[in-house]
């Protein structure tokens, strides 16, 4: 029998809300529901890693009197069509303080749609929302998890192997385990229910440790500090609790799950908001993990959840960790051996609160996006993902003044091949629908400092770190020197790298080519001051050479230079035009990258 759940993201938040009033300036736009405002802000970009390109040379100079260029390009940005609409988790009176906190989405009644179900902790129940034939959602029934038991989390899966969908959630008030085994008319058996001491459990995730085919839980309990292992025996029941220490008031929140280290065996990562850290696991493949190794976030960060996901499309698995003590993200890129590189922060719009984060592919181009929720200021925070690091501007919507979106979902839910979430809203008892998340491209300008007063007054292209991928070299008169800017691939850049040239330079343009034939790009740029053009040789790691200065003649002042085969040898050469003296001179390239003395041809007229 054919079961369908939804798996891009695992769902769980875990951090206490305490709402205070902020003061948000936000733009309403006629195409968002009146329940939801959508905030963008274009100034931000998200661009952490090694980018670059190609080359490209022009042949006219002109001179620019601020400090400031600007580049214009086309790329994605998110459309404000995607639709809100809000259902309540429950209907009726018994909706009052329902508090939900973990949500998932999976097809409960085989009819082909995604249904939603929801821990609802203030009422100790899970709620079931079916997917209604016209997409939207209508309650189905309720199962009660006992009284106090104060369910947090909740996966859903097979875990009898009879094909049909289980439900297994933390009791986190009663210290235990409960399951919901599915029958085949989509209603569950009563639970049942196994004690995990005083474990207070707080998060639960699945996956198969003992590689028997069976799916195992794994379970952060707040109350002991640490992650206990339970493996499915086959018949419905776990093996007694295996569990690993994360220290003392470590505050466990979350667990994600994947081979980190490529060694077949499923891996752990927990976030511990106690102690600033995550900790990673690597599974042995008999149910056991090895003694977890520890990377910091950032002292007072909190972080509270964290998922995975490819950002870099280099096929290992990257970390994302929400930090609710500082507002940004914190990014943890993947080796190949299981270690993962100091973090990368993402700063978010101050005052940000960010304390859950999910992954998943919202626009259906194939890269990674990221999602996050601040459950103080009520805001889902969205950042495309352009596939190799680095994120678009980021995109927030805004819920209603009282939400506090607590935990999603992605999924089609309304079968139109379109990403919607799926939101929890804790404070006011409510799942939020955010349906048909669609795209267009517009056109924006970004800008780069260059320093002030730099008067910048030429920009070439080329690969000058040979990742393939297009960076800026930047002439500047006022402070006599090259400002190399890295791309990142996507339009966006890393912050400027400085080659000072001579005193008095006043660098007016620049070229790049490959002078010397060792396939990496060199620059040449004409000095103005100094009556000559330098060649800068290129090491190919986004540095270059002191200059090497070729004079272009008494009293002249060279204002423009590019490079080409003059004289039909194959090797490079120079032409430089020089201002007031009325001609251009040429520089014939020799085989080893060094340049003859120049040779002048008049322009003048008569």
């Amino acid at each position: 029998m054919n079961t369908h759940v939804q798996t891009d993201i695992h769902l769980e938040h875990t951090s206490p809300i305490d709402r205070t009033q902020s003061s948000i300036t936000s733009v309403h736009t006629n195409s968002v529901n009146e329940n939801t405002v959508v905030r963008r802000n274009h100034e931000k970009q998200f661009t952490p890693a090694k980018k670059a390109g190609i080359l490209s040379v022009t042949y006219v100079c002109t001179a620019m009197t601020v400090g400031i260029f600007i580049v214009c390009l086309t790329y994605k940005k998110l459309d404000k069509r995607c639709l809100s609409t809000f259902v309540p988790t429950i209907g009726n009176s018994a909706s009052y303080n329902s508090r939900p906190r973990s949500i998932a989405l999976a097809d409960f009644n085989q009819d082909g749609k995604l249904d939603i179900i929801v821990t609802n902790s203030g009422t100790d129940s899970i709620k079931i929302l079916v997917n209604n034939d016209n997409y939207t959602f209508i309650d189905s029934i309720t199962y009660s998890t006992g009284l106090k038991s104060v369910p947090h989390s909740l996966v859903v899966n097979d875990f009898n192997n009879d094909g049909l969908l289980d439900i297994v959630i933390g009791r986190y008030g009663a210290n235990s385990i409960g399951i919901f085994f599915g029958k085949s008319n989509g209603t569950f058996n009563n639970m049942v229910t196994f004690s995990t001491m005083r474990s207070r459990p707080f998060y639960l995730s699945t996956g198969d440790f003992n590689n028997d085919k069976r799916l195992d839980l794994v379970v952060v309990n707040h109350g002991t500090n640490s992650i206990s292992i339970y493996l499915n025996q086959g018949n419905g029941t776990f093996a007694n609790e295996i569990s690993y220490s994360m220290g003392y008031d470590s505050l466990s929140y979350a667990t994600v799950v994947g081979d980190f280290n490529h060694d077949k065996n499923l891996d752990l990562a927990v976030v511990n908001s106690g102690i600033d850290n995550i900790a990673i696991l690597f599974g042995i493949g008999n149910g056991q993990f090895s003694s977890p190794t520890f990377y910091t976030t950032k002292y007072g960060s909190q972080p509270t959840s964290l998922a995975l996901g490819d950002l870099n499309n280099d096929d290992i698995l990257d970390l994302v960790v929400a930090t609710s003590g500082v507002p940004s993200i914190s990014i943890f890129y993947g080796f190949k051996n299981g270690t993962f590189a100091q973090q990368r922060l993402l700063e978010l719009e101050t005052p940000a609160y960010p304390q859950f984060v999910a992954t998943g592919d919202l626009n259906k181009d194939n890269q990674t996006d990221i999602i996050i929720l601040d459950s103080i200021n009520g805001d889902i925070h969205v950042l495309l993902g352009y596939g190799n690091g680095s994120f678009s501007s980021i995109t927030t919507y805004i819920t209603n003044d009282n939400d506090s979106p607590y935990s999603v979902a992605i999924g089609d839910l309304n079968q139109n091949n379109r990403s919607d979430l799926a939101v929890t809203s804790y404070t006011t008892n409510k799942v939020l629908i955010l349906m048909d998340y669609s795209f267009a491209f517009t056109v924006d300008q970004n800008q780069y400092s260059l320093g002030r007063n730099s008067r910048p007054s030429f920009v070439a292209l080329g690969d000058f770190n040979s990742d393939h991928r297009l960076d800026m070299a930047v002439t500047k008169i006022s402070t006599d020197s090259v400002g190399i800017v890295i791309g990142y691939g996507n339009g966006s850049f890393y912050p400027e790298i400085t080659c000072s040239l001579p005193t008095g330079s006043s660098p007016t343009c620049i070229s790049v080519a490959d002078l010397n034939d060792d396939n990496r790009s060199d620059l040449v740029v004409s000095n103005y001051g100094k009556h000559n053009i330098g060649v800068l040789y290129g090491y190919g790691n986004g540095s270059f050479s002191n200059m090497t200065a070729y004079p272009t003649g008494v009293e002249a002042f060279p204002i423009a230079v590019t490079i080409g085969d003059f004289n039909n040898d194959s090797i490079l050469d120079i032409a430089a035009a020089n201002f007031r003296i009325d001609n251009v001179v040429i520089f014939i390239g020799n085989r080893n990258g060094t340049f003859a003395n120049a040779v002048s041809y008049s322009t003048s007229v008569g």
